[in-house]
C-alpha cells in the first residue's frame, strides 16, 4: 500500500505466531480456557470472558513496517484486522544501503510409525534489510524472488541509497564454482 501524500509505502509481515506478544496471549487464553471448563460455572465464565479475548488479539496479532521516504523514518507496528498499535519510529537518515538476501530454513518431517523415513523441504525467504555501520533493521521478507527485486528497487530508489542484490552475487558465485 502506498500513501502517496506523506510518501509512505507499508509491507505487512502478517501473522508471527512467535514472540512475547504471541506467548503472552497464549498464556491469556490457555489460563482462560482452563478456568472456564475448571469451573463450569455460567457466571463466573464472563470473568475470564476479557483476557480469552485479549489473548486471541495478541495471538493472532500481524506485524509490519511502514517506510517513510520523505521523512527517512521506518515504523515498526503491530496490527489486528486492520488496527495498527504498538509503534516503534526508527530513524533512518545514516543507512547507507538496503539488502536483499536469502534466508533459506530446512524443516524435517520424520515418519510417525516406525519406519525409519524422513523429508526435508527446504523453504526459501528472501529478505530486505536496511542496514548501517552498527545495525540491520528487517523491512519485509517474501517467498517471491521477482517480487524481492521490485520492493529492493523501490526501497533504494525511494530512500536514494545503495540496493545490494546479496543472493544474486551468492548464486553467481555458486554457479561459477559448478564451471570449474
Amino acid at each position: 500500500m502506498k500513501n502517496s501524500q506523506s510518501n509512505q509505502k507499508t509491507y505487512p509481515n502478517g501473522i508471527t505466531l512467535s514472540g512475547p506478544l504471541f506467548w503472552i496471549g497464549a498464556l491469556l487464553a490457555g489460563f482462560s480456557v482452563y478456568k472456564m471448563v475448571e469451573g463450569m460455572e455460567i457466571d463466573g465464565n464472563q470473568l475470564y470472558a476479557i483476557p480469552l479475548l485479549l489473548g486471541l488479539i495478541l495471538i493472532f496479532s500481524g506485524e509490519g513496517n511502514i517506510l517513510d521516504f520523505q521523512n527517512k523514518k521506518l515504523i515498526l507496528y503491530h496490527s489486528f484486522l486492520s488496527f495498527k498499535y504498538l509503534y516503534r519510529t526508527v530513524d533512518i537518515t545514516d543507512f547507507k544501503q538496503v539488502d536483499l538476501v536469502l534466508f533459506s530454513e530446512n524443516q524435517t518431517y520424520r515418519s510417525a510409525n516406525r519406519v525409519p523415513n524422513s523429508t526435508t523441504i527446504r523453504t526459501r525467504v528472501y529478505e530486505l534489510r536496511l542496514k548501517n555501520d552498527s545495525e540491520n533493521h528487517l523491512v519485509s521478507e517474501t517467498t517471491d524472488y521477482e517480487k524481492a527485486k521490485l520492493m529492493l528497487n523501490e526501497i533504494s530508489e525511494g530512500l536514494n541509497i545503495e540496493g545490494i542484490n546479496q543472493y544474486q552475487a551468492w548464486r553467481e558465485r555458486m554457479v561459477s564454482r559448478r564451471r570449474r
